[in-house]
């Protein structure tokens, strides 16, 4: 069986839509139980609009919705006439995408290549399911030697993941075993630490921000239902063997990288590759990420929550419309938020603390991630 994030308590829908960057009209589709829906667009007008929306994360990620398990699968990203595709492989070739599309190949090499330039999109990218027998853990501690730790630890085979910060935390670690007390005494006091859920990164809203937080403001201002994020660590179906391992490293944060550069690296045939792959997508959530403005340009935030009103907060965050990623480390809940512009962050702020005065949200802490590093 695979693992299954569940999600007690009310659920939203799907949200679709569309985002204007720069004269270019940018849409989403979302699926859920209710069905596919897909925004069209006409002489530059949206001719339709749905403003629901879904907590998930791409690939293969299950939510409980009302006795129900809703399949989510990755979505569209479209430009115009022209669409950047991620099916589950999240390998389609140039040539599969102009076809499907019906545009030239040069087409989708320039709308790539541009996004890929300006940080609108990433490339696709690997992150590990979350099993009985795998998983990764998450470290939030504050110290007055980040800085120095954060390069230490850069040493450390364990760490997958680390963020120098200022604020709640100085030091977020994601590592792929646990760390012993002994190697977390010296780095600072231990704010949140254990084994981390799945990844939940919604499909980013076709909206601009400052329609977003209207939303969020509206949606705020109702009455909500308890409700848990359980968290479930099922066995494996698929045993990986240590060409998936070295693969999935190589992979992590390209995954167009071709047979042929990856051969020079580790020894396979083209059919182990296939079936290491295959393997590999079982154990794997795919990820996209999307920035609609650019990268560098969303002032970054760290929110760790402590709520039992935890759809409340799945359904809030996926209104955020560019990337951002959920998980939760026992009972706390972490957001890895972006906003822009900055001028929206009192705003978001209040509405926050605003849940809090009105008993939804027990505890909001916030880190400013200053830079962060990873080993592949």
């Amino acid at each position: 069986m695979r693992h299954v994030s569940q999600v007690k308590g009310h659920v939203g829908g799907v949200h679709v839509g569309s985002h204007v960057v720069g004269g270019q009209v940018f849409l989403h589709v979302s699926a859920s139980h209710v069905g596919l829906h897909v925004s069209q667009v006409s002489g530059g007008q949206v001719s339709q609009q749905v403003h629901t929306y879904v907590s998930h994360g791409s690939g293969q990620v299950s939510t409980q919705v009302s006795g129900q398990v809703s399949q989510v699968s990755a979505g569209v990203v479209s430009n115009g006439s022209a669409s950047l595709q991620y099916p589950e492989t999240s390998r389609t070739k140039v040539y599969q995408m102009a076809e499907s599309l019906k545009v030239s190949r040069n087409t989708v090499r320039r709308h790539w290549r541009k996004a890929l330039e300006k940080g609108i999109l990433f490339k696709p990218q690997l992150r590990l399911k979350m099993f009985a027998e795998v998983k990764e853990y998450v470290y939030a501690l504050s110290s007055d030697t980040a800085f120095h730790e954060f390069h230490e630890l850069q040493k450390d085979e364990k760490v997958c993941y680390e963020i120098f910060a200022t604020g709640y935390a100085d030091l977020l670690l994601i590592t792929s075993e646990p760390f012993s007390r002994s190697e977390l005494g010296p780095l600072g006091k231990v704010m949140v630490s254990g084994s981390r859920s799945n990844y939940v990164y919604p499909k980013v809203p076709a909206t601009d921000y400052v329609t977003a937080m209207d939303y969020i403001e509206g949606f705020a201002q109702n009455d909500f239902e308890p409700s848990e994020w359980v968290v479930n660590y099922s066995r494996r179906e698929v045993d990986w063997k240590e060409i998936d391992w070295k693969l999935f490293r190589l992979l992590r944060y390209d995954m167009t990288k071709t047979y042929t550069e990856l051969s020079k690296l580790v020894e396979m045939s083209y059919d182990g590759f296939r079936w290491s792959l295959k393997r590999i997508l079982e154990n794997t959530q795919v990820i996209v990420p999307y920035y609609p403005e650019g990268y560098s340009q969303y002032t970054r935030f760290l929110f760790v929550f402590q709520s039992k009103y935890e759809q409340m907060l799945l359904d809030m965050f996926s209104m955020v419309p560019c990337f951002t990623l959920m998980y939760k480390v026992k009972d706390w809940f972490l957001v890895h938020f972006r906003i822009l512009p900055l001028d929206l962050t009192d705003r978001f702020f209040k509405i926050s603390y605003d849940l809090q005065d009105r008993g939804y949200i027990d505890r909001i802490k916030t880190a400013f991630p200053i830079t962060h590093w990873h080993p592949d």
